[in-house]
């Protein structure tokens, strides 16, 4: 009994594996540099909230990230610079004053 208990969950496995597959087929994932590549075009044309990275088991990838953060710290050091050139005097390395009630 515990023979052909064991043929039937055996072959009902490979029928129903046979119609059902393994489910949907997922797209590739495009490779890191085409990330990046994309990511920095996103920069470049201000589309912020169209960047993406690669999850991994705790996050993002680091170095999707780190590009990101590379290239957004170069947008703000050439602006900084064009600022500069046209001489406003704003000070980007303070902290921002405390939001709340003005003492007084």
């Amino acid at each position: 009994m515990i023979i052909v208990l064991a043929a039937l969950v055996v072959l009902f496995t490979f029928f129903f594996a046979t119609v059902f597959g393994r489910g949907e087929r997922t797209m590739p994932l495009p490779s890191n540099d085409e990330v990046l590549e994309y990511n920095r075009t996103r920069l470049e044309h201000g589309e912020i909230d169209e960047i993406m990275f690669d999850t991994v088991l705790r996050g993002y990838r680091q170095d999707q990230v780190d590009d990101v953060i590379e290239e957004l710290r170069h947008q703000i050091d050439s602006l900084q610079a064009r600022l500069l050139e046209k001489g406003d005097d704003l000070r980007f390395n303070q902290p921002p004053a405390p939001i709340g009630r003005e003492n007084g």
